[in-house]
Order: structure tokens, then sequence, then C-alpha cells
């Protein structure tokens, strides 16, 4: 028996998001962006943050005595409610290769470089301007 789909239904897809200058700007929430990730999450989309910061430097030691006014991303997250099932820290190395094991379809960021990574890893991307 042949069986012919007249209406294609897409798959959830992986979405990532940049958190320094996209998700977050100095300790403050970027509302266009989180509304972006809102929406992905209610369209069934994986939303997960992939962040080139080092995981040595989210730990509270580190950022009393380096930075302490930074905002660490597990609590961001935390503290706004986001559905993030996944945060990836890449220790400043290129994002694309570490999306594309990831099976990313999409990436939001702020830097040019960044985006230069995905996209030459075959992954979709979309550049944040800064406020």
């Amino acid at each position: 028996m042949n069986i012919i789909h007249l209406v294609e239904f897409s798959e959830s897809k992986i979405i990532s998001f940049d958190f320094d200058d996209t998700l977050c700007f100095d300790g403050e929430k970027n509302e266009i962006m989180i509304s972006k990730l809102i929406n992905h999450h209610i369209d069934g989309d994986k939303c997960i943050i992939v962040t080139a910061r080092d995981p040595e430097h989210e730990k509270d030691e580190w950022i009393q005595k380096n930075e302490p006014k930074r905002t660490k991303v597990i609590n961001f997250v935390k503290k706004h409610n986001l559905p993030i099932a996944q945060i990836i820290f890449t220790n400043h190395k290129p994002k694309g290769p570490i999306l594309k094991s990831h099976n990313v379809y999409m990436h939001f960021d702020d830097k040019d470089e960044e985006i230069d990574s995905a996209n030459n890893s075959g992954i979709k991307t979309i550049k944040v301007e800064k406020k």
C-alpha cells in the first residue's frame, strides 16, 4: 500500500542562542530575544544556550575575584524561568563545529566570527544587533 502525505509535518528543531549581548545585556534580559526564544519553545523547538564563556568563570570564587557584577548563565535562566534544555560552554572555541555536533538547526549570535563559524558548518544563523 502506498501512502501519500498531503501535509508535511515538521519535526522540532534545536535552536541555539548566544548568551552575552544576545539574551543578556549587562545583566538585563534582551526582551526581543527572550520573546523569540519563548516562541520557538511554544512551537515545539528545543532551545539551548551556546556561550563562548569558560565554564570555570561561572564559579562563584572566580566571579567574586574577577568580575563581581558578572551574571551567571544558570542564574539568569532560573530567574527568568527560561525553557532552556541545555547550556554549552565552548571555552572560546569556534561555535560552528560545536553547534553541528549538537544538531543545531539555527543559531542566534551577536559576533560576526561566530556567525561565520556557524555558517561554515552549515548552520542557519541570525545576527543579533546590540541595543
